[in-house]
């Protein structure tokens, strides 16, 4: 948690990083790893992403141990549950004026592009959990962002983490 980011600032000179995550503890340990690494002005937003459209209010969040099994799902194990603000993602996209996504939500991929303005962004790096979402779920990913007018980057994906580029004129 915070090395993404860190890495985006310290070694690839991006200036302009938003980290939204669900787990309020993970949003504090990554301001840690910022400080520890003498990184400042990152925004941290303890908050789920939602699909455009579906109201936003407070989500049901479930802690799990190992930390990297926590979501929105819930399913049986988790530790506790806890309430996160919702945002919409195009909400999100057009404040930050994001260009660039890293996507890594335990599942909730499946829907999250549905209908999404992401007109200023070039690149979307993404976890698929096909444990989570099947392969339904990926067709409706993968379908949501070539509609949007994304390409699967077969150059720098590996398995579940996979890379859409936006494809300029068709």
């Amino acid at each position: 948690m915070g090395f993404v980011s860190s890495f985006l600032v310290t070694q690839m000179g991006v200036r302009h990083v938003m980290c939204v995550e669900a787990n309020p503890v993970l949003c504090e340990f990554i301001g840690r790893v910022h400080k520890a690494n003498d990184i400042s002005g990152v925004n941290v937003l303890n908050a789920v992403a939602r699909t455009d459209g579906q109201e936003t209010g407070n989500a049901r969040f479930y802690v799990r141990e190992p930390f990297w099994s926590s979501s929105l799902d819930q399913s049986p194990d988790y530790v506790k549950e806890i309430d996160v603000p919702e945002h919409q993602l195009s909400d999100l996209l057009s404040d930050f004026d994001a260009n660039v996504l890293i996507v890594d939500i335990e599942g909730g991929e499946a829907h999250l592009f549905d209908g999404a303005d992401l007109a200023n962004v070039q690149k979307v790096y993404l976890e698929v959990h096909t444990r989570k979402i099947g392969m339904r779920g990926i067709k409706m990913c993968f379908d949501d962002l070539s509609a949007l007018g994304f390409a699967y980057d077969q150059r720098v994906s590996c398995g579940g983490s996979v890379l859409f580029r936006r494809v300029r004129g068709r």
